[in-house]
């Protein structure tokens, strides 16, 4: 009878490709290393042998040879190699669909956690320095290539940890060493072992703890909240290694763990991941940055769920650089305290396509999120980029495509968002869903061309709670191409605006030029003093040189001159001294007119006033509170001034130019509480003749004043006797 002990599973069951059962496929059990059959056993008795190779039975199930169910004893103390091969494979296999060599079963009383396995790399007697101390020769077990040696007769051991060997090896053949350390536990006989990989051996890394299979740091030594570096060291430099182990990070060896220095730069797409970001967590106490993905050959990493935490005050470099590598992830990472959380340096090449994935960026020095030249097509999918200390949430330069999707900034100081360019050309991004709360931003929320034009922002479904100090939504200091919709605002900015109207974009010989457009033409700015086309400044019948300076009540203003006012620009309409701009926090609309490249007005409500200022591209939110005034009905009024007849499908907007036009009407909505919102953009009142009914699209309504430089905004109430639009305000 041969002692034997269950393999890990009662009955292996194996499944083909398409998850049924491989019937008839052949389990082969093999001597570690070797192509010599070993036996394996039906029952605890070790008595009876299974065939070899072992066939499935109609279940795929490990059988006897009348294919009856049952499970794999195996001989105890031996290593094995298994082969499993198709029902139509040769004995011995051709075409295996997999191997498992050197699995060791062990001896009672002996610790898996405590084992050394190597190979004789030289001829002759030699000593070798165990991985522990076993207390005494008594608790050692050695084997070579599965035959057990003799204490005494075949080695001695010196303590604490010296095995030498009295007859000498064969060159190549295997040692097993397992033993009980002197102040460790005696493990159960059904302790796994997971003998050295080959891309252990290649990267030089050597396990301290066989109980735990490769990639995991407990295998390389990590302990319970202790010093974790070299154990990551050895786990990322073995995943390095094609087709090594991911790097796994048990929750077991808790929160409170440490990391001294860089570890290992990763060229190639491994995975690195945890249980949870709170459990799987280490902090540094240094300036280092402790991940670093570089080169285009490292495409395709996977980071999640675990916290880094850097050293707080004067860290300088980032928790995770990524360098010239695209299409990386990160998802449930959590990194705070560093000089910057996450950073896409400028590589050898582009680093596009990266993701964020429900992560916190949060609470660094510098900035939480910094993008660096040609980071294209950043998505971050609900990520929190805020918290108190960081001057910026992110910062993007020279980059396009970036799509943010839900998350929140708070708490920040200069910028939630900051688009930059160094050159011309970059933009495309769209920023949706977002929360940008509680910051105290002095260079406004979102800032657009702080250096060099960006062209193309779209914000939508944006709440806004801005802090004390905030000063405003959006700082478009060169931008073009800005579109704002369906945003909502809890509070007012520190500034009284919700826009910094900072562009000036440069003298097109094909746009209709209105009276206060901007322009700039020979690094000269411009203020269109009529309206024209392809009448380039200078000349002083159409534009007048645009002033730079702040509005003064002491300066005599006539009209053409431009003054700014809160960093939002306007022309002079009329001559005057000390007449704000501004007056009861409305527009002084007898002295001043806004002085911007273009206007437009989305259909998103709640930003007021002197907050629905554009420019280039721009559209603006209008709210207005409804008055709940019906137009009444009677003659056709003639519109004084330049109309359009609005589409009856849409709730569009339109702006007005100024100049003498008749004839348009507002046709009747389509759907009940259509909204459409109605901009002057002359100085001149306008009216607007309303349709009664919907089927109408005649000038039976009356006509309603759009005073100039407002809006009105009007709602289509198909409920109401006779169908009629209502006006908001």
């Amino acid at each position: 009878m041969t002692a034997v002990i269950i393999s890990a599973e009662p009955v292996w069951i194996f499944r083909d490709n398409n998850n049924n059962p491989l019937v008839g496929g052949k389990l082969f059990c093999y001597q570690a290393g070797t192509t010599t059959k070993q036996a394996a056993y039906t029952d605890s008795t070790g008595t009876t042998q299974l065939p070899n190779p072992i066939i499935l039975n109609a279940r795929g199930e490990t059988a006897t040879a009348t294919g009856a169910s049952c499970g794999v004893w195996l001989a105890n103390g031996q290593a094995y190699k298994f082969v499993i091969a198709p029902a139509t494979d040769t004995d011995p296999p051709t075409n295996p669909i997999w191997t498992v060599d050197n699995y060791t079963t062990l001896g009672a009383g002996y610790s898996s956690s405590n084992a050394d396995v190597f190979s004789v790399a030289a001829s002759g007697v030699f000593s070798y320095t165990l991985s522990g101390n076993p207390g005494s020769i008594a608790n050692l077990d050695v084997s070579i290539d599965g035959a057990t040696l003799v204490p005494g007769a075949d080695y001695s051991w010196t303590a604490p940890s010296t095995l030498t060997f009295t007859a000498a090896p064969l060159l190549g053949q295997t040692i097993l060493v397992r033993y009980v350390q002197s102040l460790g536990t005696v493990a159960t006989q059904n302790t796994p072992y997971y003998a050295t990989t080959s891309q252990e051996i290649a990267a030089v890394v050597t396990p301290s703890n066989y109980a735990y299979p490769p990639g995991d740091l407990r295998r390389y030594g990590a302990t319970l909240n202790g010093n974790i570096t070299a154990a990551f060291t050895a786990a990322i430099n073995q995943a390095l290694q094609a087709g090594g182990a991911a790097v796994y990070w048990p929750s077991a060896i808790g929160s409170g763990c440490t990391i001294t220095a860089a570890l290992p730069t990763i060229t190639v797409p491994i995975t690195i991941g945890g249980d949870n970001w709170y459990d799987c967590a280490a902090t540094t106490a240094n300036d280092i940055t402790i991940l670093m993905v570089s080169a285009s050959g490292s495409q395709g990493c996977l980071f999640h769920d675990f916290r880094l935490i850097g050293k707080g005050a004067g860290a300088t470099q980032p928790g995770i650089a990524i360098s010239g590598s695209p299409f990386n992830t990160l998802r449930n990472v959590w990194v705070t305290a560093f000089g910057y959380g996450v950073r896409f340096l400028t590589g050898g090449y582009s680093s596009f396509l990266n993701t964020l994935d429900t992560c916190k960026i949060i609470s660094n020095v510098i900035n939480n999120i910094d993008c660096q030249s040609q980071t294209h097509q950043l998505h971050l999918k609900q990520v929190t980029f805020g918290g108190g200390g960081a001057q910026i949430g992110l910062h993007l330069i020279d980059s396009s495509g970036l799509t943010i999707e839900g998350g929140d900034c708070e708490g920040v100081s200069v910028c939630c968002i900051d688009l930059d360019n160094s050159f011309a050309g970059n933009g495309g991004h769209k920023i949706s869903g977002c929360d940008l709360e509680a910051n105290t931003c002095s260079s406004g929320d979102i800032r657009v061309g702080n250096t060099f034009m960006v062209k193309g922002v779209v914000v939508q479904n944006v709440n806004l709670s801005p802090g004390a100090g905030d000063l405003w939504f959006a700082n478009l200091i060169r931008c073009t191409g800005f579109k704002a919709e369906n945003i909502l605002q809890d509070s007012g900015y520190y500034s009284g605006y919700v826009f910094n109207l900072g562009n000036v974009a440069p003298w097109n010989n094909s746009t209709s030029y209105l009276i206060g457009n901007l322009v700039s033409n020979g690094g000269v700015n411009y203020v269109c003093v009529l309206g024209n086309t392809n009448q380039a400044p200078p000349n002083a019948t159409y534009w007048s040189v645009a002033p730079t300076q702040p509005w003064s009540g002491v300066t005599a203003y006539v009209t053409g001159n431009l003054a700014t006012l809160n960093g939002v620009p306007y022309v002079a309409v009329a001559s005057s001294t000390n007449q704000s701009p501004i007056s009861g926090g409305i527009l002084n609309n007898g002295y001043w007119a806004l002085a911007v490249d273009a206007i437009a007005i989305d259909d998103s409500p709640t930003l007021l006033g002197p907050n629905t200022q554009a420019i280039s591209g721009v559209r603006t939110t209008i709210g207005l509170t409804g008055d709940g005034l019906t137009p009444a009905f009677g003659a056709a009024v003639a519109i004084t001034a330049n109309a359009f007849v609005i589409p009856t499908n849409t709730a569009s907007y339109r702006a007005l130019p100024n100049a003498a036009y008749t004839g348009g009407i507002l046709q009747s909505g389509v759907i009940q509480n259509q909204k459409f919102t109605l901009f002057n953009e002359g100085l001149a009142a306008s009216t607007l003749t309303m349709a009664a009914v919907a089927s109408s699209n005649v000038a039976d309504g009356v006509s309603h004043p759009v005073a100039g430089l407002t809006a009105t905004t009007y709602r289509w109430n198909s409920l109401s006797t006779p169908p009629a639009w209502y006006r908001d305000g």
